[in-house]
């Protein structure tokens, strides 16, 4: 189960995949009131389902799926304004660690977080900046982070509304640690 970001593995208790994205947004990412879309079916045991931070705010789109243990699980999550070229989902990394990709966000601005394990304890976070005129712009950046040497955690990458600072939208993926 290398690939969860939440909750932790073998311990989840959401038997549908709204109630697990809900959870996963609200507790783990934090946003204030999400609106959580329904389930779209991927395969048998996946999908994915979208949470917007107001009724007409951007997506982001919380992937889940089922595990042995018959529960929902989430994977990742994506948002069209954030794309995630390094790490690589279920990359092992270290401290410093080299983040790219590109984004659009207010003024650019997206703060990426290294957390340790499935409770999202922040390691390290650092600004990168994209563009902000609407365009997906490159960023680039290190995040120093409090490495622990092993064991699982997530890459997340937020923005923050421009009307009240606010989670927007948010990008998370699975990683791992090594010295």
């Amino acid at each position: 189960m290398a690939s969860i970001v939440f909750p932790a593995a073998g311990f989840s208790k959401y038997d549908s995949p709204r109630d697990v994205a809900e959870h996963f947004a609200e507790d783990y990412i934090g946003f204030t009131d999400p609106r959580i879309g329904s389930f779209q079916q991927g395969d048998s045991r996946s999908g994915e389902v979208p949470v917007r931070p107001t009724r007409r705010g951007p997506v982001t789109t919380v992937l889940v799926r089922k595990m042995s243990d018959q529960r929902w699980y989430v994977i990742a999550a994506t948002t069209p304004q954030i794309e995630i070229t390094r790490p690589r989902a279920s990359s092992r990394i270290t401290s410093p660690v080299r983040v790219t990709g590109r984004a659009s966000a207010f003024e650019g601005n997206v703060l990426v977080q290294v957390r340790r394990g499935t409770a999202g304890k922040v390691l390290g976070q650092a600004p990168v900046t994209g563009r902000g005129d609407g365009v997906l712009g490159p960023y680039t950046g290190r995040v120093r982070f409090t490495n622990p040497g092993s064991g699982r955690g997530a890459m997340v990458y937020l923005i923050d509304s421009p009307k009240d600072g606010s989670i927007w939208q948010a990008a998370a993926i699975p990683i791992g640690f090594t010295r």
